[in-house]
């Protein structure tokens, strides 16, 4: 579902099939990280909880999912290859 998906849509934005799947994977490892909903954010949130008692600082799933690194990180570079890809493209059109 998701490879067929993922398939039509570059097909039509005349993306190769390796940045296909690099952009497919790029997607994949920052959505869970960052969103505040997903289960590697939640599991984080709860570790701080029970550090209290060790006198760690709780922190709620959005202030672990915005102080990931990684995460933006890869935003930043999914967001880099998708205007250079437009960019390069333009940029070949002109006669």
């Amino acid at each position: 579902m998701v490879g067929e998906f993922v398939s039509q849509t570059g097909s039509k934005s005349h993306i190769s099939e390796v940045q296909r799947a690099n952009l497919m994977s790029l997607a994949v490892c920052f959505f869970p990280f960052v969103l505040p909903y997903f289960i590697p954010v939640i599991l984080m949130a709860n570790m701080t909880q029970t550090g209290t008692e060790y006198g760690l600082a709780q922190q709620s799933p959005l202030a672990i999912g915005m102080y990931n690194i990684v995460a933006w990180g890869l935003l930043i570079y999914m967001l880099f290859i998708l205007f250079r890809r437009e960019q390069t493209k333009t940029t070949l059109e002109k006669p």
